[in-house]
């Protein structure tokens, strides 16, 4: 009989959720303040913009956190893939 080692056969998880998604969470907020930085050059954003950047991406990854333990597929990573590699039929 074989042994199966459960260590192998669990997804890698990072903070609770997969770490595909948590790349993806990371990726959003540096994107978002990436944007916020660059868009301070033309208009006059407030100063509150990275809270707002901070609280979104916070609830983001209740959201996931709560998906990832109630055993659901991995959302986001699936909801991007099939926006990306979808045929558009407009």
């Amino acid at each position: 009989m074989m042994e199966v080692y459960k260590s192998m056969e669990r997804p890698i998880t990072l903070l609770g959720i997969p770490i595909l998604e948590f790349g993806i969470l990371v990726c959003l907020f540096l994107g978002l303040a990436v944007l916020g930085a660059m868009a301070r050059f033309i208009l006059p954003i407030p100063g509150w913009y990275e809270l707002i950047c901070l609280c979104v991406v916070g609830a983001l990854y209740a959201v996931l956190r709560w998906a990832a333990g109630a055993d659901r597929p991995q959302f986001l990573a699936s909801w991007l893939s099939f926006q990306l590699c979808s045929a558009q039929t407009d």
